[in-house]
């Protein structure tokens, strides 16, 4: 396992981001649970805060669950929800799909299908 000297607060109390990740694997927690809680996650994306966005990304990162298309629902840079005309600008140019988030500024550009 490795260990990460990063601070995560949760509940008002600040805790090492690996002992947040050995207090998930001791409540056991499976893959497909936390599938499921991301999966959720994401259906009300518009209630969360950046803050819990980056929770929940760190929370799919330590069992390496791939986010796929979910990841084009926050902004890369700030992870704020994209919610469009909201916090964000989006745009259409020839192939691309161009996101300007209006919290940090930043433009994330995305093929079309």
């Amino acid at each position: 396992m490795v260990t990460f000297m990063l601070v995560v607060s949760t509940r008002g109390e600040s805790i090492k981001l690996s002992h947040l990740i050995f207090k998930m694997k001791k409540l056991s927690l499976n893959r497909k649970e936390v599938e499921k809680k991301i999966k959720e996650f994401f259906e009300n994306l518009g209630e969360a805060t950046s803050e819990e966005v980056r929770k929940i990304k760190k929370l799919g990162m330590s069992l390496n669950i791939r986010l796929g298309e979910l990841r084009k629902n926050f902004c890369k840079k700030c992870m704020a929800p994209c919610i469009p005309g909201v916090t964000c600008e989006v745009r259409i140019k020839g192939k691309l799909k161009n996101v300007k988030c209006r919290l940090c500024k930043t433009t994330n550009k995305w093929k079309i299908k």
